[in-house]
């Protein structure tokens, strides 16, 4: 019998579900290469912890950003690495969704499509991660009433409204994770004359990273590690929470500012129903402490973090998967 396989290929993140056994895999989306051999030596997990750590003639890739394949073959060859650890046994070729970014060019849309085929796949079907986003967290958006869903990923934030089992409106801003990140990096550097990296940049976002700046005090504080710009050595200094809520003003801004563009461009009855029902904030970015604050205060709407917000997105083509029939007016072959 086929497998049936959901992917959610994010800038961060591979994550594949399994419709006969659930997720089976959570990985960062990175490949290490030998680019003397051209091969691809570590996959996943054990290339991220390479990351910033390699000698010369290897380099780490993040095959995706913002949401679609940026290196096709590198791409290519770590979903030809998951099917075949993950599909050993299997008789027949697996069927196959997919989930892209809202108003991807059809390029970039035959990009994922071409790739799962090449990878082995029987079946691919390509669809919008916000209508994923939206079935993970259990909306029903079946009914002829209007739902709102942020879905932040590591490059991208899209803000959907959905009626009718489809996407009425959405809007996609290339910022989210990655973003931060960067933003993280650059305020350090900037103000601190200190340099970090991707991983001590995430790492500083999960655990003092703040939508806004604490009512009162500097909040918490974090001891980082990094080059000292000025002499050139490893240098350790302490960074607060309100430091890094600063750094990241301008990213979340960014969010707001789509969430309140969408509102304005949905149409009055469907505006109504959000007003009821609120907005659910989804993805890994959503997990940023008080951002669902801000967006609320912003707005004046309810908004409420799904549960397990970084597995939505795939926890929705299991969704799809189970009720085939039901869906397939939306996916795209």
């Amino acid at each position: 019998m086929a497998k049936d396989i959901g992917i959610d290929l994010g800038t961060t993140k591979i994550v594949i579900y399994d419709r006969s056994k659930g997720m089976i895999l959570d990985d960062p989306c990175v490949i290490a290469k030998d680019t003397e051999s051209g091969k691809a030596i570590k996959y996943g997990a054990e290339a991220y912890e390479m990351m910033g750590r390699t000698p010369r003639q290897i380099v780490t890739i993040r095959p995706v950003r913002s949401g679609v394949i940026n290196r096709y073959t590198e791409t290519l060859k770590m979903v030809q690495y998951y099917l075949r650890r993950l599909c050993a046994g299997a008789v027949m070729k697996p069927r196959i969704i997919v989930g892209v970014p809202y108003g991807v060019t059809e390029v970039e849309r035959q990009a994922a499509f071409d790739a799962m085929i090449a990878a082995g796949a029987k079946r691919v079907y390509v669809v919008e991660e916000p209508l994923l986003a939206a079935l993970g967290c259990d909306l029903d958006i079946s009914q002829p009433r209007g739902r709102m869903v942020i879905d932040i990923g590591g490059g991208t934030t899209e803000v959907a409204v959905l009626s009718l089992g489809g996407i009425v409106y959405s809007r996609s801003v290339r910022v989210g994770g990655d973003k931060m990140d960067s933003a993280i990096i650059s305020y350090i550097r900037r103000n601190l004359n200190l340099l970090v990296g991707e991983g001590s940049a995430e790492r500083i976002k999960k655990e003092i990273g703040s939508a806004c700046v604490p009512a009162k005090g500097d909040g918490k504080t974090m001891e980082i590690k990094g080059r000292d710009l000025v002499n050139g050595v490893p240098k350790e200094i302490v960074i607060t929470e309100r430091q890094i809520a600063e750094s990241l003003a301008e990213p979340v801004m960014a969010i707001v500012e789509a969430v309140k563009i969408a509102l304005e461009n949905t149409a009055p009855e469907l505006a109504a129903d959000i007003v009821d029902k609120g907005i659910m904030m989804t993805g890994g970015g959503s997990i940023l402490a008080n951002l669902d604050t801000v967006i609320r205060n912003a707005t004046g709407l309810p908004v409420s973090l799904a549960e397990d917000p970084l597995t939505c997105v795939v926890r929705g083509t299991g969704k799809a998967l189970d009720n085939f029939e039901e869906f397939r007016g939306v996916l795209y072959e």
